[in-house]
């Protein structure tokens, strides 16, 4: 009897640490939500400034070592700035954290804003690394024509 109950008990006790889970990675992306949004806008808005280096700063350190701040400088340049150029704004849209007992990450997708009306998308994985939000990978999408524009 006792161990028909336990093998009762455990799937109730599994249920409950993945509630337990579920509701802490909710409340933790409400909470970040915020603080993930600032640190893409202010990415953003350094590389539409042109300044690389401060926007790399942005970026993890792993991030940091799969691209070279000279690569980051090549963004600016030509069509590729389409992307950056008349930046007025990025939003978070979604967000999901996930939590190790190593780190925390934050996957989330996004509006970028930009003068007259145009709007891109963007996609980001983050980490957390202390109380800091840092860029592990970011990728930002414009309307074709905008691109067509910036190359003018």
């Amino acid at each position: 009897m006792a161990i028909l109950g336990a093998l009762m008990l455990a799937p109730c006790l599994c249920c409950g640490v993945l509630v337990f889970f579920a509701s802490r990675g909710i409340s933790m992306a409400m909470a970040e939500r915020g603080n993930v949004e600032k640190v893409i806008q202010a990415y953003l808005q350094e590389m539409e400034n042109k300044n690389a280096a401060v926007a790399y700063r942005y970026f993890s350190t792993e991030a940091q070592q799969k691209t070279p701040l000279t690569e980051m400088q090549g963004w600016l340049d030509g069509a590729n700035y389409a992307v950056f150029s008349d930046y007025q704004t990025a939003q978070v849209t979604s967000i999901q954290i996930h939590s190790t007992p190593r780190r925390f990450t934050a996957n989330v997708q996004g509006v970028v804003k930009y003068e007259g009306g145009v709007q891109g998308n963007f996609r980001a994985t983050l980490q957390r690394v202390g109380d800091q939000w840092f860029i592990d990978g970011i990728n930002v999408t414009v309307p074709p024509a905008k691109v067509a524009a910036g190359a003018k």
